[in-house]
């Protein structure tokens, strides 16, 4: 299914990536006998403990399990991922077969800190006192050296079911559908039907094969469920809501006005529940209606049956994910900013102050003549009044993007109407003094900024006669002492956006163009023990947020189909739903922000999406019409309004104190 598609994806996308940059090989990815023993010592440990964690267990028990198993092998962030969705772990089902041991197919150095393993687990089983192998499933391991420390973990990990009881019946898939479905007699025009996925539904230990039925059109596939009974494959029952007993197959598709999906829980008890959901959507992309048929096998009478206990908490669950509560901007707790400029561009709240770019004429989008933009202001929210008003320029100045701490104001500008020209601007808050932070980088443009405390990282870029530099900088705002982590001379690299993480670490956007095919990476940097490291991400990722979670990265990203998601930064096929979905993915960026605790975004119709990444709340906040810019830190939310025949104005709210 869904799980299986994606990862032959991602299989596919990084054979593709080798070939591409097959002709950079260097001592990067070259593998010493040292370095291939210690990772075949660390992956032959880590499947000793394989075993030692039982997935049917209350989840409780087996975080606790894969916590003592897991943690002397594994990277925080993989562990972490782990114990926030247990059945991501690697474990046993079932008492009898289980995961034995990792048969090792080949090691691969892929850049200077990841090793590519790739093999099979081994299934057992205890037949007469005897261990007998009953099964393969294939595992992919991605090994992570510590930069600082030189230590290996294994960072991440995919791997697939334990499948090979069905191989003998391939043949037979065809036949015992359209017997089972005589009145489908489009099954398999796509193809041969094949089993996309295995999963245990009925708790024997055996798998039952979930089966792409080959048939459908471009945006809808149908799937059924079979099993082997005395030696036989068979389409296996199921007993609807009016307790009709037949067979049964499902839709997965989607469109701009309906999602159809199949999908697997487990109940907490060590049972599977498998469901198909319907959901309903108006023109506008809101879901209107959702329809969910849960089904858990009876032993007894040896079908699945529909579940009315599950189907109605499955339901709850995805219209609280799914249909967010409203809330009217009349009934919140904010206040609305208004200067004596009618035009507001850029804007940042800090604790009860709020910093914001504004001046004369009127921003229109796409024509930088409307508006000079060249004042900085700071408003006290809690005072009401401006604590601070600066021009900063004479000249015509459009300042996109500003920053505040307790004691800097920072912003860049694009200087002339053309774009070509960028400026980078800290003002100290105490003594009034402002530093113009590139006097050394002429022709420069900059194209983000980041304020760190006393520090700002900035990403300074030049295009002339044909070659291009592109540099990372920080620079000491206290004394002017710049550090220089990286620096480019390739026409191919753009690094493009900085982001703010914990503990003083950045992660930093990158593109590269090689042979015509564009590739992404995240370069992450701790600047206290001034430490990098690189994570190149799956070629689906083109449109995405890094929020600010440095111990366990993650990344909000753009799935197919309209989806916004988030996803361990290491693992991104390991996505939540966050419950937005959006027609155009160029505007994630700019018009999705997150903090520690909240994920926001601009809706077109001016609508303000919540989510609350603690208790997986959704909200929608109506009635604000939000035209300009959203900036979130912390808790505390700044949206610019740009209405037609009035002036621009900030709207400024504390997420926390308003309860989302």
């Amino acid at each position: 299914m869904n799980k299986k598609r994606i990862a032959i994806t991602l299989t596919v996308a990084i054979i593709l990536a080798a070939i591409v940059f097959g002709w950079h090989y260097s001592e990067n990815h070259v593998i010493t006998k040292k370095e291939k023993a210690s990772v075949t010592s660390l992956v032959e440990n880590f499947a000793s403990k394989m075993k030692d964690v039982s997935l049917s267990s209350p989840n409780d028990v087996i975080v606790s399990e894969i916590k003592n198993a897991y943690s002397p092998f594994v990277s925080k962030s993989l562990l972490t991922d782990w114990e926030q969705d247990p059945s991501k772990a690697i474990g046993r089902l079932t008492s009898s077969p289980w995961p034995e041991k990792i048969e090792i197919n080949s090691i691969r150095k892929t850049n200077k800190y990841e090793i590519d393993v790739k093999g099979n687990i081994i299934y057992v089983a205890s037949e007469n006192g005897e261990l007998v192998e009953t099964g393969k499933a294939p595992i992919e391991l991605v090994i992570r050296k510590d930069p600082q420390t030189g230590e290996l973990q294994i960072d991440r990990v995919r791997h697939g079911e334990h499948t090979s009881i069905y191989d003998k019946y391939k043949r037979d898939l065809l036949p015992v559908l359209k017997n089972a479905f005589p009145d489908m007699k489009f099954i398999g025009e796509n193809g041969n039907p094949y089993i996309s996925e295995t999963v245990d539904l009925t708790g024997d230990g055996v798998p039952e094969a979930i089966v792409d039925m080959a048939c459908g059109g471009a945006s809808t596939e149908y799937y059924t469920i079979c099993c082997i009974r005395n030696g036989t494959l068979k389409v296996a029952n199921f007993k609807d809501k009016n307790g009709k007993i037949s067979h049964m197959f499902f839709d997965e598709g989607n469109s701009i006005k309906h999602t159809s999906e199949l999908k697997f829980l487990n109940d907490g008890k060590g049972n599977t529940v498998l469901y198909s959901a319907e959901i309903v959507k108006n023109d506008s992309g809101e879901v209107t209606d959702i329809t969910v048929n849960a089904y858990k096998w009876n032993k007894t009478e040896n079908l699945f049956e529909y579940n009315e206990e599950f189907s109605k908490e499955i339901k709850k669950t995805l219209e609280k994910q799914l249909m967010p509560k409203p809330v009217f901007v009349s009934y919140l707790n904010f206040k609305e900013i208004k200067t004596k400029f009618p035009a507001v561009n850029s804007v940042f709240p800090y604790g009860s102050e709020v910093v914001l770019s504004c001046g004369e004429g009127k921003l229109v989008p796409n024509s930088p003549e409307r508006a000079n933009i060249n004042h900085i202001v700071v408003y006290n929210v809690k005072a009401d009044k401006v604590e601070y008003s600066r021009e900063i320029s004479k000249k015509w100045m459009r300042i996109d993007k500003v920053r505040m701490n307790n004691n800097w104001n920072l912003f860049k500008a694009i200087s002339d109407k053309a774009g070509e020209h960028t400026i980078c601007f800290a003002i100290n808050r105490k003594t009034g003094k402002m530093r113009n932070l590139l006097e050394n980088y002429d022709n420069f443009k900059v194209n983000d900024i980041l304020l760190q405390g006393d520090y700002v990282a900035v990403i300074p870029e030049k295009t002339e006669n044909g070659s291009k530099t592109t540099k990372f900088i920080r620079i000491n705002l206290n004394n002017g002492k710049e550090d220089k982590y990286l620096e480019s001379t390739d026409r191919d690299f753009t690094a493009f956006r900085l982001w703010k993480l914990e503990n003083d670490c950045a992660a930093l956007s990158v593109s590269e163009i090689k042979n015509g095919d564009a590739k992404q990476y995240i370069y992450l940097y701790s600047f206290t023990g001034r430490s990098s490291d690189i994570v190149s991400l799956p070629e689906y990722i083109n449109v995405y947020v890094i929020p600010p979670d440095e111990d366990t990265n993650r990344i909000i990203y753009f799935r197919k189909n309209g989806h916004i998601v988030i996803a361990p930064l290491r693992k991104p096929d390991n996505f939540e739903e966050i419950g937005l979905n959006v027609f155009d993915p160029s505007i994630l960026v700019s018009n999705t922000v997150a903090s520690k605790d909240y994920i926001v975004a601009k809706l077109d119709n001016g609508d303000i999406f919540v989510f609350n990444r603690k208790t997986k709340e959704r909200s929608v906040i109506k009635g604000i019409n939000a035209e300009g810019e959203i900036s979130l830190n912390g808790d505390t939310l700044a949206i610019v309004k740009h209405p037609k025949n009035a002036p621009d104005s900030v709207i400024f709210t504390d997420l926390k104190e308003n309860k989302f």
